[in-house]
């Protein structure tokens, strides 16, 4: 996992070896200024994942965390 900030910069770059995509992150950063409630935005492109999503229920938000 890669933590970067609101402008793109890299906080910690975990133990991967892979860079993070800037045109993805354009969109995903587009959603933090607009929605700053938000906290976290997680991109996943696993086939499973995919699956899911085309359902029509979809991803299910079933715990939440509020600090």
């Amino acid at each position: 996992m890669i933590k970067i900030d609101i402008n793109g910069e890299i906080v910690d770059g975990g133990s991967t070896t892979f860079n993070i995509n800037k045109s993805l992150f354009n969109i995903q950063s587009a959603v933090y200024k607009t929605r700053p409630d938000i906290k976290c935005i997680l991109h996943i492109q696993t086939p499973s994942t995919t699956a899911i999503s085309s359902l029509k229920c979809g991803l299910l938000q079933i715990s939440r965390e509020y600090k």
